[in-house]
């Protein structure tokens, strides 16, 4: 039976040949493949395959597929390794993941999950990680997990000797650490659908345009583009089309309609001033994590009488990548100076749970438009019907502090 380890945002799996693929832009960048001082061919990386596979099935320890959960894209590569720091064997950790997914604290959720796979299912009495002395991300995970230095090594690959430093942590000493503290520290809310109707009444809108201007599956078209970019749903919209001009004929019909519905006061969503007054008394950070661009939020913000709650905004027109890559949360979470993994984050689409939940974000859907899915909503820490009904949930998590 192939090795398994699950960690909140992701499943560490055995390698398979299919695999190539997803990890040619991971082992063959120069920036990731550093530390070897040379980047895989494919020749190489089948082979890279086919020796974890092996390890894994003789010594039950060795590079693991990372797969995150929201996408189920392979992000590089983790797991419990079996090293020969001074010729005897020892077990170990290691991984090696793409830039994209570098920064977000995979690494460190990873080799966690790695260390106690090593202790509680091999019965490791301790384990090591061997990390290049310039290698400063990698030696802040190894830290930040409690690892101690104990000593260097040198390894010899392609004729080259190439130094490292040996972090060790031992069985008892894992075992006593304290769990992560993810006692919220601030809640980061989505603007439309969360906060404000503003979905619905765009819609709404849409349905009324497909029958006015025979356009069938541009309302369908809405739901799709829930969560994203401006540009991002401009290019979905395009793709759809008869002609640009159709396009713009529909777009300046659906701007008309959504502001006669939004004006002289933007529709709000149920329970929005009470959490909001809840959050404050509580002293909990709040900031927003939107795909809409500035003018609209202050538009919706003058409309509610909310901008003196927030600490932080962070909007859609500020980033290249749109939800549900995580950029926009983590960007959130930075601006507080909050570890993401004490922000709750409040979604109510597919794009926008993803995004929140691979920042490492504890996640609450408040759905909207789309019915979460049983796949979603094993992202998710909590599913809930209005705003207001987050109040019980986050006196729960304060008080397990």
């Amino acid at each position: 039976m192939g090795i398994t380890i699950q960690t909140p945002r992701m499943v560490l799996r055995e390698l398979v040949p299919e695999d190539l693929p997803a990890l040619r832009p991971v082992l063959q960048d120069e920036k990731v493949m550093y530390a070897w001082e040379h980047c895989f061919s494919d020749e190489e990386i089948a082979g890279w395959i086919s020796n974890n596979r092996l390890s894994c099935r003789q010594w039950g320890c060795g590079y693991l597929a990372a797969v995150l959960r929201a996408t189920g894209e392979v992000a590089g590569l983790i797991g419990p390794l079996r090293e020969t720091p001074d010729g005897a064997p020892a077990m170990g950790i290691g991984y090696i993941l793409g830039t994209e997914f570098q920064g977000r604290g995979l690494a460190r959720e990873g080799a966690g999950a790695c260390l106690r796979y090593l202790f509680e299912e091999m019965g490791a009495d301790c384990a090591i990680a061997e990390i290049r002395p310039e290698n400063l991300p990698s030696l802040r995970v190894a830290r930040s997990l409690g690892m101690k230095e104990a000593g260097s090594c040198v390894k010899v690959y392609r004729g080259k000797a190439m130094p490292h430093l040996i972090f060790r942590m031992d069985k008892d000493m894992f075992l006593s650490l304290p769990p992560l503290d993810t006692k919220p520290r601030a809640v980061v809310f989505d603007m439309d659908g969360v906060l404000f109707d503003t979905e619905g009444v765009e819609y709404r809108a849409a349905g009324r345009i497909e029958r006015e201007q025979n356009l069938p599956g541009v309302q369908a078209m809405i739901l799709e583009a829930l969560g994203m970019t401006q540009q991002k749903s401009v290019e979905l919209f395009l793709k759809h089309f008869p002609s640009e001009a159709a396009y713009r004929a529909f777009e300046k019909t659906l701007h008309r309609y959504y502001f006669e519905a939004i004006t002289p006061k933007v529709p709000e969503k149920p329970g929005l001033h009470e959490l909001l007054a809840y959050l404050k008394e509580e002293g909990l950070r709040v900031a927003l994590a939107t795909s809409s661009d500035l003018a609209c939020v202050d538009r919706n913000f003058s409309s509610a009488g909310i901008a003196p709650y927030f600490d932080a905004v962070v909007t859609g027109d500020q980033f290249s990548h749109s939800k549900p890559h995580p950029e926009i949360y983590l960007a959130a979470a930075k601006k507080l100076g909050i570890p993401p993994w004490q922000c709750v984050a409040v979604e109510d689409s597919f794009a926008g749970v993803r995004s929140a939940h691979s920042a490492g974000m504890q996640v609450v859907m408040v759905p909207d438009l789309v019915p979460p899915t049983p796949e979603l909503l094993s992202l998710c820490l909590a599913q809930k019907e209005s705003l207001d009904q987050i109040i019980p949930l986050l006196k729960v998590l304060l008080a397990k502090g």
